[in-house]
């Protein structure tokens, strides 16, 4: 058996249509597709360079050049790509096309696959992206473990000794399929194998069974991009415009080697609880939310929200119970709250936009950390429902200190903060944030919507279905919560009024009168009755209705007297108002006493 047919025949899973081949569009269709390829594909995964791909173009397009096996594989690959990345429903027009030019590739695979060649691996790793978008005919992680086996068959995981003469155009290749077969592994490694246990809500965690195909420690390569011909110094505008393309890959990629390293320590390294684990997750914490705030100013915004969901999905992910961390910190549960409504959110308008925009495509590993992610705003919102609703926001705990040992042992230790809590985003049309339990409704519905266009894109409806049923239970449990004693919002601060005892002496001068922050209303003779447009007057569903007719005087209630003409020499003035202490004043000649538990009276002379 060939290399070829032993690659294909482990990766496959269905049996590609025979006899479904899609005809080479003319040049004028394939263009478009080609460029929605370079302005959503290839800006994360260069894998070659942009010339190589319009000479393989241009070899494949014109009969009298002899066109190669790979050129054919390529523009083939791409096009395949790119209908498949636009297709909106399995079964539509784009996918059968993305079928057809995949058959049309695979003709040419025994001369294409073939070990020894870093066209070998360049020819996998388009494979690989087909894969990603058509779970139902190949299997990724295989082709992506074969693509690793390759690569470090070839030695591309090291850099060639200095001493070694290697041309600067083939250590750029050499480069980028490292880099390219590194941020695909760990993307493929880092979403796949995560399943969730479903148990029992208690039991609920993020469980990984799969390792990388090959550790951080056992490479050491070079970024690409950093040829001669890249200074901007010596390189016209059009030039530098170009190359700010590879912003967006240098990010992916570094954010791929930060997500490597704590998934290393968080599950691949030991599965001994931490004793503190927060100063290390408030580091890791950190460093992605310096990553996402150096991004480039040339990133494109459809990236930006393709990076914000990795950022979001990482947060969520290492502050999840782990066999480091299997009790997490309350701190902890409300940003993940707090996160995973924010995934929800960005991956919904995400997959919103129309197909043909400039945009990242949407893979199968979407749709599974989609429902990941769902499952985890469930579990943690079960698990402690009064404390996450919380309108008022947490105070952080206090910070720690590492435990890891600093070189200067007379440094005092490092205080790790933890993050700030993050404001609720406010939505569309409205002026202020929505209670938590109508923000956690709106959560789980749009994980759902999310979830039924991922089955309809990928043929699995399942995760829906799933999530469906293990988020009925919750939400009931937030639609009563809302109709029974909906949450308001949070509250503005401002001061508290605190009573103070007025004391009435008297003064040579009139004194300027006094103003209350409360009505001054003197007490009527009429019993208090609710208003009949509150909204507390009905204590039970069930209690008769109030009467709403004016009542009979209290008789037993007497008003006070009222102050007798003084001829001009003495004032007698009676004061009402709520904040006045209780207590009655004896003074010659009256007597006066309190009418009302809730108003009190005061007499002063002048």
């Amino acid at each position: 058996m060939s290399y070829a047919r032993l690659i294909l025949s482990a990766s496959s899973k269905e049996a590609l249509p025979t006899g479904l081949t899609k005809a080479l569009p003319p040049r004028f269709a394939a263009t478009p597709l080609i460029q929605h390829y370079l302005d959503n594909i290839f800006t994360l995964l260069p894998i070659f360079e942009e010339a190589s791909l319009y000479a393989s173009v241009d070899a494949v397009y014109h009969p009298d050049e002899a066109a190669s096996a790979f050129d054919h594989w390529t523009v083939r690959m791409v096009l395949a790509i790119s209908c498949l990345s636009q297709s909106e429903q399995r079964g539509d027009t784009l996918y059968s096309d993305a079928v057809g030019h995949v058959n049309a590739a695979l003709e040419h695979a025994e001369e294409v696959l073939h070990p020894g060649f870093i066209s070998n691996i360049q020819a996998l790793i388009l494979l690989v992206e087909y894969a990603m978008m058509d779970p139902h005919h190949f299997d990724s992680w295989t082709l992506i473990g074969a693509a690793s086996r390759a690569m470090v068959d070839l030695g591309i995981h090291h850099d060639p000794p200095r001493r070694t003469s290697v041309s600067r155009a083939k250590l750029e290749v050499r480069r980028r399929a490292y880099w390219c077969i590194y941020a695909l592994d760990r993307w493929v490694q880092f979403h796949s194998p995560c399943r969730v246990s479903l148990t029992s809500l208690r039991s609920t965690s993020l469980v990984q069974t799969r390792a990388f195909s090959f550790s951080d420690d056992a490479a050491q390569v070079s970024l690409p991009f950093h040829s001669s011909s890249a200074s901007p110094k010596h390189s016209s505008p059009q030039a530098q415009v170009f190359l700010q393309s590879f912003d967006a890959a240098l990010a992916y990629f570094r954010i791929r080697e930060i997500q490597s390293e704590w998934y290393m320590d968080l599950f691949q390294s030991g599965r001994e609880p931490w004793q503190d684990p927060y100063p290390y997750i408030w580091k890791t914490y950190a460093s992605m939310t310096e990553w996402f705030q150096n991004l480039s100013a040339s990133t494109l915004p459809s990236t930006k929200s393709f990076f914000e969901l990795e950022l979001f999905y990482s947060y969520v992910y290492i502050l999840s119970p782990s066999p480091r961390i299997p009790h997490i910190h309350e701190y902890a549960q409300r940003l993940i709250f707090e996160h995973c409504i924010g995934y929800a959110t960005n991956l919904l308008a995400l997959i919103s936009k129309p197909s043909n925009t400039t945009k990242p495509p949407v893979t199968f590993y979407d749709a599974m950390r989609a429902y990941m992610t769902g499952r985890q705003f469930v579990d943690v919102l079960s698990r402690n429902l009064d404390v996450i609703l919380d309108p008022l926001p947490p105070v952080p705990p206090a910070p720690s200190a590492p435990q890891t040992t600093s070189e200067d042992p007379l440094a005092p230790p490092v205080q790790i903060a933890p993050p700030p809590f993050p404001l609720p985003v406010i939505a569309e049309g409205l002026t202020a944030p929505q209670d938590p339990t109508t923000r956690a409704i709106a959560a789980i519905n749009d994980f759902t919507t999310i979830l039924s266009r991922f089955g309809l894109r990928f043929g699995f409806t399942h995760w829906r279905d799933r999530f469906q049923r293990e988020s009925t239970s919750l939400l009931q449990q937030l639609y009563h919560r809302s109709s029974v004693s909906p949450i308001p919002s949070p509250p503005n601060p401002a001061q508290p009024y605190h009573a103070q005892p007025y004391l009435f002496t008297p003064a040579a001068n009139p004194a300027p009168p006094i103003h209350h922050g409360h009505p001054t209303t003197p007490p009527s003779i009429y019993p208090p009755q609710p208003s009949p447009f509150g909204t507390t007057h009905r204590t039970s569903p069930f209690a008769p209705p109030p009467d709403w007719t004016t009542p009979s005087p209290q008789q037993t209630t007497a008003m006070p007297d009222m102050p007798q003409p003084s001829e001009g020499r003495v004032r007698q003035a009676l004061v009402y108002g709520p904040g006045l202490p209780m207590q009655s004043v004896e003074r010659e000649g009256s007597d006066v006493g309190t009418t009302d538990a809730n108003w009190n009276l005061g007499l002063g002379q002048s």
